[in-house]
């Protein structure tokens, strides 16, 4: 699983666009702007967007813990899209995904980290990956 996310560089400096709930809350689905070109360059501002959309399915946790800032409680205009900008993804089978070792499919962890730390955890049984192109988010002067 780790390397289905490594071949999108683990996300790295990524945006979360969405998250979603599917299948009567079995599984969640996380759309991430992609910002790599297939040169390891970042992508510009008016270029046409990636979006990732992995698909956690049979999902047995989801935690998020935001870890807002002083600031943003008292002043919402501070909220903006670096709060949720990925560092990196990570999937791996530990003592979180081991609870539930002996049921028919085996569970995987994955955290979505910010540079301080965890923000969205979830254990799965299954991970589809999609992608789409979208248009380019042109903020123009005035």
């Amino acid at each position: 699983m780790q390397a289905l996310v490594h071949a999108y560089r683990d996300f790295a400096e990524c945006i979360v666009e969405s998250i979603e709930w599917f299948d009567h809350g079995t599984s969640v689905g996380i759309t991430f702007d992609y910002i790599w070109k297939p040169d390891g360059r970042v992508r510009a501002d008016d270029e046409e967007r990636l979006l990732v959309h992995l698909r956690f399915k049979l999902v047995q946790e989801f935690e998020m813990k935001n870890d807002l800032k002083p600031v943003v409680l008292t002043d919402e205009s501070a909220i903006g899209w670096g709060l949720c900008e990925v560092s990196r993804v990570v999937v791996q089978d530990d003592e979180r995904s081991r609870r539930y070792k002996g049921f028919a499919l085996p569970s995987h962890h994955a955290s979505l980290r910010r540079e301080s730390g965890a923000w969205i955890d979830i254990v799965f049984g299954k991970l589809e990956v999609t992608e789409a192109s979208a248009r380019a988010n042109v903020i123009r002067g005035k």
